[in-house]
Order: C-alpha cells, then sequence, then structure tokens
C-alpha cells in the first residue's frame, strides 16, 4: 500500500460528523477503574508484551464504555490502534476526540498514527504525521507532558528518517527528542531513552562518527539492561563490536561479540546466541583466530553446553 493509498484508506473510517457525546465522570470509581486498565496495557505495550497490552486495553475500553466516559474510551482506542497496528480503532477515537474538542487527544492520535504507519512500512506517511504531531505538542502548555510527547513524536520522525536513509536528518531529529527528554528525570521513559540511544547510535554509525556511535550503543547496552530487555542489550553489545571493528580496535570487537553471545546463552535465548555467534565468528576470523584457535572452540563448547541442557 503506498503512503498516499493509506492516508486516503485512513480517512475513509472517520465519520463525517459525531455528535458529541456527554463527558463522562472521569473522577467516578467506573472511570478510575477503566484508567487503570489502560495505563496498566500501556506498561505492558512498553515492555512489548503485546498480547497482555491487547487484554488489558480491551478490558479497559469495555470499562469505559460501560462507564460513559468517553474520553477514556478515545484513549483506550488509540491505545487498541498500536498495540494492534491497524488503523480503525484510531479512526474511531479520533471520531470521539474530535467531538469532545480535545485537541490533545487529537495531537496524540498522529503520534499513534505515525507509529501505525511504521509498522506497516509507510515511512513517508509515518514521516509526514510524526512531523505535525512534534509541532502541535510544541504549542502545548505544561513541561513534563510536552517533553513526553514531543520526544515520541520527534523519535519517530527520527527513526522513519532513518528508514529512508536519510541519517543526517535522523540525528538531528533523535538529538532533539533527547533534549525534550533532558527536562525529564533520568527514571523517566527508560525505554524510549533507550530506543533513542540505538537510534542515534546507528546513525552516527552511518555517517562515521565511530566514537559517537560506540558511545551512544554503550548507553543503549546499559538502559537495555536496567530494563531487563535481553535482545535489546545483544543487539547494542554487537552494535559495540561493528563500532570497535570500525575503529581498528580488532580485540575489542571479538570481545563484544563473545560478550554478546554469553548474554544470550546465560538469558536462555539459543537462536539470539547463535546470531551473536556469528558475529563472534567473524571478529575471531578478524585476529586470524580461526576454528582450530582456543576461542573458537570455547564459543562452540558455549554453544553446545545450552543446547543440550535445552534437549
Amino acid at each position: 500500500m503506498t503512503g498516499t493509498l493509506f492516508l486516503l484508506g485512513f480517512i475513509a473510517l472517520i465519520p463525517v460528523a459525531c455528535q458529541a457525546p456527554p463527558p463522562g465522570d472521569p473522577d467516578s470509581y467506573e472511570a478510575r477503574v477503566a484508567d487503570g486498565l489502560v495505563n496498566e496495557a500501556h506498561s505492558a505495550y512498553e515492555r512489548r508484551d503485546l498480547a497482555s497490552a491487547a487484554i488489558l486495553t480491551r478490558q479497559g475500553l469495555d470499562a469505559a464504555t460501560t462507564a460513559g466516559y468517553p474520553r477514556g474510551r478515545a484513549r483506550a482506542l488509540r491505545l487498541l490502534a498500536m498495540v494492534e497496528r491497524r488503523p480503525e480503532p484510531l479512526a474511531e477515537a479520533i471520531a470521539i476526540s474530535e467531538a469532545l474538542g480535545d485537541t490533545r487527544a487529537l495531537d496524540l492520535a498522529r503520534v499513534a498514527m505515525a507509529e501505525i504507519a511504521l509498522a506497516n512500512g509507510q515511512d513517508e506517511f509515518a514521516l509526514e504525521q510524526a512531523n505535525l504531531a512534534a509541532d502541535a505538542v510544541a504549542r502545548w502548555d505544561g513541561r513534563q507532558q510536552r517533553s513526553g510527547a514531543g520526544a515520541r513524536a520527534l523519535h519517530l520522525a527520527g527513526k522513519a528518517l532513518q528508514r529512508l536513509d536519510r541519517p543526517a536528518e535522523a540525528a538531528s531529529r533523535y538529538r532533539q527528542a533527547r533534549l525534550q527528554l533532558s527536562l525529564l528525570s533520568d527514571d523517566e521513559l527508560v525505554r524510549l531513552r533507550k530506543d533513542l540511544a540505538m537510534g542515534l547510535g546507528d546513525v552516527q554509525a552511518a555517517l562515521g562518527d565511530h566514537i559517537g556511535a560506540f558511545k551512544r550503543h554503550s548507553e543503549a547496552s546499559s538502559l537495555s539492561r536496567q530494563l531487563g530487555d535481553l535482545r535489546d542489550e545483544v543487539a547494542a553489545v554487537l552494535a559495540l563490536s561493528r563500532d570497535s571493528t570500525a575503529l581498528g580496535r580488532p580485540e575489542d570487537a571479538a570481545t563484544q561479540a563473545e560478550r554478546a553471545v554469553r548474554l544470550a546463552l546465560d538469558g536462555g535465548d539459543l537462536p539470539l546466541a547463535r546470531g551473536a555467534a556469528d558475529a563472534a565468528r567473524r571478529a575471531l576470523q578478524d585476529l586470524d583466530q580461526g576454528p582450530d584457535s582456543s576461542r573458537w572452540i570455547r564459543l562452540d563448547a558455549w554453544l553446545l553446553e545450552v543446547a543440550l541442557d535445552h534437549g
């Protein structure tokens, strides 16, 4: 589907007019239950636990509907669209928010639209929506909410630019997003901080700034460990191995790759370990250490041990 068709298909889903529903009581017990369920769903989504996020979001949606709480319903629909990576729930959320005159929710819908577009390979459309969202959010009052939503929009713009092979522009957007997050405490939006560090490191490497890339990939590795995200930590450590190769440090490159293998094995992810082992073998070959070397043999022994443990 082209970006134009994606946009036209999305617009066709939005009702031409929607009578404003009663706003409901956001302080009622039922509304607070709905908000709590959607908050839990959002946490699950941030952890990439999409199965739990989908269940919790639908529970929150049902609770908001039962409570007669349209703002909560719109919020749940917006998250459901991101979880399921399809625009239909988002179209309904936009219609509700428009009827309520909730301009912030409409700005957040653009952020969601950019994320859905990226998930469906519509990078140009995602870039357009992310830029529009970033511009809109910049006009919000309230530094904390503005910084978080703005950083998300800028991150999506950077990711789209990265996919479009425009690394210099992507780096600029990633840096702007990091600047937004600098206004928040370090323990807020840690996963977004990690994604930004990894993205910026990747585009710095593409631009030939391998020292900068190493610093950002180190940051991404540390944040991934903090989050308990094994796959992202292994990806960051393998990026450090590539950075070391680019910096003319082949021994460090091999050590980092071996570290990635060990991390994956200790985490019980044998397929991930095998992928990291391929990178480690290439790094060892750069050191003229082939299949007969002790390090290569040790690597194979690690893989065999875990394979036997897993049957």
